[in-house]
């Protein structure tokens, strides 16, 4: 499952899509998917996933679709451990607290953040910030850093 445009790719294996990133998928889905692949999926009552859409399509900027979706497919393929993991591993994305996390679960969100590796000894001794700011790839040149 994914979109062929972007090449995203979606797999149940957590070890090519992680459960964050699945969770992630079905959590933003667009609001004409949703509902079709929530009928499709999801276990619950043919009546309480219609009450469910009908109060989706009243507030859709909710997303309770996607978030309905996104919990029962995450729990279903990886469990409740994995959901309650991604569950608190978006909650820190977006403002909630690192302590709730194991060191796994960090690995995924970190996967698509830019980063860069500095000798820990070599920070210590003091690095000039036109300096740091090039090693670290931010920035092409000392010059480019300055303008």
């Amino acid at each position: 499952m994914g979109k062929t445009s972007t090449g995203l790719r979606v797999w149940l294996d957590p070890e090519r899509t992680s459960p964050y990133a699945f969770y992630q998928y079905l959590l933003n889905l667009d609001d004409a998917d949703a509902p079709k692949l929530l009928r499709m999926f999801s276990w619950r009552p043919l009546a309480e996933i219609e009450e469910l859409l009908a109060g989706h399509a009243e507030a859709p900027g909710k997303r309770a679709a996607q978030k309905t979706l996104a919990e029962d497919m995450t729990r279903w393929i990886h469990g409740d451990e994995a959901l309650s993991r991604a569950v608190a591993a978006s909650q820190v994305m977006f403002g909630g607290s690192l302590e709730t996390l194991r060191d796994a679960d960090l690995a995924p969100l970190l996967a698509d953040v830019p980063s860069s590796e500095l000798p820990k000894a070599e920070l210590e001794a003091g690095v000039p910030l036109l300096d740091l700011l090039v090693k670290t790839g931010l920035q092409p040149s000392k010059g480019a850093a300055r303008r």
